[in-house]
């Protein structure tokens, strides 16, 4: 693609109902794809240096971290009434560009290898699998002769049919909006006007996928994960292989799926097995279409949806807390005994252990003050010894929308050093809560930056936000077993968990520093300001 065409990623209206059920009322460019966002994805693909449009419906508001990735990548956005057809937006956005010479249009449901796009004028073709309405093609030796508008009922939609799936670039612009006047808007009926003027050709190389339904949007979603996981997890149609040098942990890992009770087994991953041919190191289990709870936060489902998830997770804890262990400490060693191995590991950008620290103009004392606090809560609480699943956070949660019941999959299955499915219920609370009012995943798909304008000195903003501040007040008010969420040793055990989770984050010292700077947050939110236990 030539770089002096600019591109519109047609993104001016919602997703449909079907999807909204599960991700909320979001333009297709803000779907969750991973920890990210389809357009982070589409715009990674472009040639650099490639000027950007992106079409928003007029009513859809941007969020901060939303703005700021546009702003970083230097897209240009257009506002789109999200009742308008695809060809009446494409015009708006073309007339208010004001393009008349070459264009490239993105639809914002798909994505593309567009940095191996040729430039002239071309479309992106695909076969279809999935009788969705699509506009079919007709083509000779690579050139388009004809398109038309398929319904899912049309009797020459085949598996052989060639579609159109989702990039376009035209050479003349104001050819094109002629076209879809004399269309009246229709964008196919437009596109077919102008292939009869200029020589349009077909590219089958792009390696399209198309996230515009719910099936298409897994299958495009599994077809990522299968080509950008390598060493640990291998993926392919029916399991997930997951292996690692370190055969321990891994194995552990395995007895976890292997050994808890029945009644939990309907919320985990499905361990697939030779009983008497166990390998050592690795392990399969079925793979499981599902979003992560960690991707669902991305985008903006329901307060009903995020009801249902908290009642799973709920159901999930209960069930867990009914199956007791063995007496043990596990919590003190999981949030204080990690803690203070790793504070050996602190990166030197980050203040000694005996500087005095703020945040956010708030005085919260030094660092080994703050472990001793947390150290000092999670002492006086009682032990609650059950299962545990060791590693509780939304990235680890995956949500059946249809069942309305989590699956966790990547436990611990290593407490001390030793291989259990035991541990203490307060931990996978306290994992939750990080991934809820720690803002976890908001960290890591950076957008919650945090400042060090000073030494010992942070600043840390986060903005308000309904639907991720409804969640965490609901968060804060639930019990399970006896235990309420808002206990003092599980806030602790969140604040130690970022202190703790700042050694394994050092190819990024930015994300570190916001690590250290929500820790201090969290802390000044929970206990106050000061350090005395």
């Amino acid at each position: 693609m030539s770089l002096e065409a600019p591109i519109l990623v047609t993104s001016g209206t919602y997703i449909g109902d079907e999807m909204q059920a599960e991700f909320g009322r979001i333009p297709p460019a803000f779907l969750p794809v991973g920890a990210r966002y389809l357009i982070q994805h589409q715009l990674d693909r472009l040639p650099p240096g490639t000027r950007v449009w992106l079409s928003l419906p007029v009513d859809f508001a941007l969020d901060p971290a939303q703005a700021r990735i546009l702003e970083q990548r230097q897209v240009r956005v257009i506002r789109i009434d999200p009742k308008l057809s695809l060809g009446l937006s494409v015009f708006q956005a073309l007339l208010e560009i004001a393009m008349t010479g070459p264009v490239a249009i993105v639809h914002g449901d798909t994505l593309l290898d567009l940095g191996a796009a040729a430039s002239g004028d071309r479309v992106s073709v695909a076969h279809t699998e999935v009788p969705y309405s699509w506009g079919i093609v007709e083509e000779a030796e690579g050139q388009v002769i004809s398109v038309r508008s398929g319904t899912q009922s049309d009797a020459a939609l085949t598996e052989q049919s060639v579609i159109l799936s989702g990039y376009f670039a035209f050479s003349d612009a104001r050819t094109l909006l002629q076209c879809l006047m004399r269309a009246n808007f229709d964008f196919i009926g437009a596109l077919d006007a102008y292939a009869a003027v200029h020589d349009v050709a077909t590219d089958l190389d792009l390696a399209a996928h198309d996230f515009g339904h719910l099936k298409t949007y897994y299958a495009s979603r599994h077809a990522l994960a299968a080509a950008r996981h390598f060493n640990e997890l291998a993926i392919d149609g029916f399991t997930v292989r997951k292996t690692s040098v370190d055969a321990r942990k891994i194995d552990a890992e395995a007895n976890w799926l292997r050994s808890v009770p029945k009644a939990i087994q309907p919320f985990t991953a499905r361990l697939i097995e030779v009983p008497e041919a166990r390998t050592a190191g690795t392990y399969e289990t079925i793979y499981a279409n599902y979003p992560t709870v960690a991707e669902l936060y991305l985008a903006r489902p329901s307060p009903f949806v995020w009801r249902k998830i908290l009642d799973s997770c709920a159901e999930y804890l209960t069930l867990a807390a009914d199956h007791r262990g063995p007496p043990g400490d596990a919590l003190h060693w999981l949030a204080i005994g990690k803690l203070r191995e790793r504070l050996a590991q602190f990166p030197a950008a980050l203040p000694g252990r005996d500087i005095a620290l703020t945040i956010n103009g708030q005085d919260v004392g030094t660092l080994d003050g703050i472990v001793g606090r947390l150290a000092a809560e999670i002492e006086r609480a009682t032990p609650v010894s059950c299962v545990m699943h060791g590693d509780f956070c939304f990235s680890n949660i995956l949500f059946d929308t249809r069942a309305e019941r989590i699956m966790l999959i990547d436990p611990r299955g290593l407490v001390a050093g030793e291989t259990t499915i035991f541990g203490d219920i307060r931990y996978d609370i306290a994992k939750l809560g990080h991934s809820i009012v720690g803002r976890y995943d908001q960290i890591v798909a950076q957008h919650l930056i945090a400042s060090n304008p000073a030494p010992g000195e942070f600043v840390l903003e986060v903005p308000a936000d309904r639907m991720r501040d409804d969640l965490a007040r609901r968060y804060r008010a639930m019990t399970v077993a006896g235990t309420s969420f808002a206990d003092r040793s599980i806030e602790a055990t969140i604040v130690s968990l970022f202190l703790s989770m700042i050694p394994l984050h050092a190819d990024d010292e930015q994300r570190q520093t916001t690590l250290f700077a929500n820790a201090l947050r969290l802390h000044a939110q929970f206990f106050g300001p000061g350090d005395t236990a």
